[in-house]
């Protein structure tokens, strides 16, 4: 045993203790240790069974080694059995806190319309988090926000998406998921989203994004501190476009970069910058890669609906919203928010309203294979619901309007069904299609702008791609060498 001790020690010399414990850095985060249940770093050239016996008590009923390459396992005796601690009663605070999370707390996802599945896993990640929280003699019902990274770093029996989400509804049903403190540039984000919405007239999403990359490049620049504009200077520009082109696409950090330049005009516009420091923002070469935009062929069109299992209630709603995408048009968010009141049945139209401030409602031809579609999900599919949205919510929170994630999981979902290839799985992959169809039957830019909803007959131009079979008939015959 003696040497078994010593094999034990020396395989398990070093060990972390949060990483046996996935709870240690919250009870840090409490200032409050434990005084039992650690495990303390023995010498080097400790042994014996005493240090096996610190090693590995309240850990693990087993001790093994190896001798010859050949590994051993060894009960332990009866003293060693006899000596093990009774467990210890159940604390009250635990058993208040298993009785919420079993009681109101269910009984409250279930009012949200939570599905069962959820509710379990949520429950089951719980028990184990305040389980876990006990031992360090904390308290489940006494975590804030603050607390939440230290839990879901650690190892635990439970999936980290799965803890991270429980324990962020528990705080919301608890009234302590409370927002972080702002950082001292926040007003600066604030006010630009407000500026692009209210006096742009961009959409909502549109707006959200340039304000998610201008935070990016305030919190690369100022940190948590406060914005000094007149200490940002042409090369903090330069390294910082050098930064956002690590590990993505170039056409990505354009992107990126195109809204850098939009916040700082806007910053000029406050007079908090030097003059003309939006032109100093770089554009990144984008060289060597494909200009061409995405569209599916007339093949992989009828591959990609003959995907959809129309014999169930979800699979009728994402056919009829991808031949809205396909035959209309229509972006993601537009589709998502379809009304019962927009469909003119009687003359086959169909009302889309704009999506963006300062736009205007558009009226588009209903084809019959579309307008079937519809029918067929309003008769069979859609679910009772308070809600005149066309398309709902079946499963989680069902007769709720859905969004436009849905839309796009849905179209992901039947890309890999079809076998299509995932780099051309996108909503706006089929918006390009549309485009490219009418283009390739002699639309011009006018008429395939109003149907796309731009004002500008150049904003178009992105979607018409080039019909190489039309090019060829226009192509002069090249004379031979005789």
């Amino acid at each position: 045993m003696a040497r078994l001790g010593l094999w034990a020690h020396r395989g398990r010399r070093g060990v972390n203790p949060e990483r046996l414990d996935p709870f240690a850095g919250a009870a840090r985060a409490h200032n409050q240790s434990a005084s039992s249940g650690r495990l303390e770093k023995q010498p080097p050239g400790g042994g014996g069974p005493m240090s096996a016996g610190k090693i590995l008590s309240g850990s693990s009923r087993w001790i093994s080694g190896s001798v010859g390459g050949c590994s051993m396992v060894c009960l332990p005796n009866s003293r060693m059995r006899k000596n093990r601690r009774s467990p210890k009663p159940p604390d009250a605070s635990l058993t208040a806190d298993l009785a919420v999370v079993h009681g109101a707390f269910a009984t409250n996802l279930r009012a949200l319309g939570y599905a069962e599945g959820t509710i379990s896993s949520y429950r089951r990640a719980l028990v184990h988090i305040a389980e876990g929280l006990a031992k360090r003699g904390l308290c489940l019902g006494k975590l804030e926000r603050t607390h939440v990274p230290q839990i879901v770093r650690g190892r635990a029996n439970v999936h980290r998406i799965d803890r991270q989400a429980a324990l962020h509804r528990w705080l919301k049903f608890l009234g302590r998921y409370a927002v972080c403190p702002p950082v001292g540039w926040s007003c600066w984000a604030e006010d630009f989203s407000r500026f692009l919405s209210v006096d742009r007239g961009l959409a909502e999403t549109t707006c959200r994004k340039n304000e998610v990359h201008a935070r990016t490049f305030m919190s690369w620049r100022f940190g948590s501190g406060p914005a000094r504009w007149s200490q940002v200077k042409p090369a903090d520009l330069h390294r910082f476009s050098i930064h956002c082109a690590q590990g993505v696409r170039l056409s990505f950090t354009n992107q990126k970069l195109s809204c850098l330049r939009q916040f700082l005009r806007f910053v000029e516009l406050r007079g908090a910058c030097a003059p003309r420091l939006a032109k100093a923002v770089p554009a990144v070469a984008n060289f060597g890669q494909p200009v061409c935009r995405k569209f599916l062929c007339k093949r992989q069109q009828i591959r990609l609906l003959a995907s959809f299992p129309r014999h169930v209630a979800v699979g009728r709603r994402d056919y009829a919203i991808t031949l809205c995408l396909i035959e209309l048009g229509l972006r993601a968010i537009e589709a998502a928010q379809l009304r019962l009141g927009d469909i003119d049945w009687g003359h086959l139209r169909l009302m889309v309203m704009p999506v963006k401030n300062g736009r205007r409602a558009r009226e588009l031809p209903l084809p019959p294979r579309v307008a079937s579609a519809l029918r067929a999900y309003i008769e069979n599919g859609r679910p009772p619901s308070e809600s005149d949205q066309l398309f709902l919510r079946h499963h989680n929170f069902a007769g709720r309007p859905i969004s436009r994630g849905i839309v796009s999981h849905a179209l992901r979902n039947a890309f890999q069904r079809a076998g299509l290839p995932m780099h051309l799985a996108g909503t706006h992959t089929l918006r390009h299609s549309f485009a490219t169809r009418l283009y390739a039957h002699g639309a011009n830019l006018k008429q395939i702008a109003d149907l796309l909803g731009h004002q500008d007959i150049a904003t178009a131009t992105v979607y018409t791609h080039t019909d190489i079979s039309g090019l060829r008939r226009l192509a002069l015959h090249w004379p031979l060498r005789q």
